[in-house]
């Protein structure tokens, strides 16, 4: 421990790791938003993304801005292994946003409302086709029954409510 400005701080705090610059240049090029910064207490990489002024013109390259302490983030990734092990930053952890990152993939908000809009269109009119398979196919069955109990009363001369 050290004692600086009044304040006992740990000796983690002396020791800031930041990533490679060939890492932050690839993860600007995919998305000028993402921040990826060291966590001491899960002692793994995070990488999140600045949510300041989240228009239109700002996620198309108009807005960028330096990012500090006070623009508000929402966790992207926390780096791990397999096995939830540390793993340092490479390249598959770039593959793995140019790949699965939603942000990345949707020029706007809206955009990516409108594609899970159209998503679940699609999932309820399947749904809906099925279910109306299904209705066809069990009054089908039903007047199949029918049919052999009729069958029956025919072939035995029955009479109903004698």
């Amino acid at each position: 421990m050290s004692l600086v400005s009044n304040l006992i701080l740990p000796p983690s705090c002396f020791h800031q790791r930041t990533a490679p610059e060939w890492f932050l240049r690839e993860l600007k090029a995919i998305d000028w938003r993402l921040i990826v910064y060291w966590n001491h207490m899960r002692e793994r990489w995070i990488v999140d993304r600045c949510t300041k002024g989240i228009t239109a013109a700002d996620l198309l390259g108009g807005g960028q801005h330096a990012h500090d302490n006070e623009c508000p983030r929402t966790n992207v990734l926390v780096v791990r292994g397999p096995q939830q092990e540390y793993h340092p930053l490479g390249q598959d952890v770039i593959d793995w946003f140019r790949a699965n990152d939603v942000g990345t993939k949707h020029v706007s908000a809206e955009h990516l409302i409108i594609d899970l809009t159209t998503k679940e269109q699609a999932e309820s009119e399947r749904l809906r086709l099925t279910r109306k398979d299904n209705t066809h196919h069990a009054t089908l069955d039903g007047k199949r029954q029918l049919l052999k109990m009729k069958h029956l009363i025919d072939q035995h001369d029955l009479e109903i409510n004698k």
